[in-house]
């Protein structure tokens, strides 16, 4: 019960994110350092002290670590706030889980990428905000993962 409600508010902030990114092409650092740390927080609660998941739960933060890297040597062709992001929905996704939410996320993005080029909708060096992806995939992972098919 409570990994659904954590699930869901990190959802909900999600729609927030993919929204604020639509807009502006970024992220509210602000807020998504906020949020992290009350996540981490919440996760270590349910980790230590309620003694109900292994902190080995965790690993799905290497994800996001690693986007991160990548964002640095692309000189920031992936933004940093994307894997702030991705970095968050790891501390409610175990590893496989993170990594099929982000794959998720990149085919979205590369399939939309692919139609505005061929539709020439926009030019080829067009930003595509790339947290409405990860909303997406982040919610259909959470509905497997509650459904018990993961």
């Amino acid at each position: 019960m409570l990994t659904i409600f954590g699930m869901s508010v990190m959802w909900l902030y999600l729609v927030y994110a993919a929204l604020y990114d639509i807009r502006y092409k970024k992220i509210n650092m602000e807020i998504a350092g906020l949020f992290a740390l009350v996540i981490l927080i919440s996760r270590i609660v349910v980790i230590v002290v309620l003694n109900q998941e292994s902190a080995t739960s965790l690993l799905g933060v290497l994800v996001g670590f690693g986007v991160l890297v990548l964002s640095i040597i692309s000189r920031r062709q992936i933004g940093i706030g994307d894997a702030v992001i991705i970095i968050m929905c790891g501390l409610s996704l175990n590893l496989l889980e993170n990594m099929i939410m982000f794959l998720m996320a990149l085919l979205g993005s590369a399939c939309v990428g692919i139609l505005i080029v061929i539709f020439r909708a926009r030019s080829r060096r067009y930003r595509i905000a790339f947290i409405p992806f990860v909303c997406i995939s982040y919610g259909a992972v959470c509905i497997w993962k509650v459904l018990g098919s993961m």
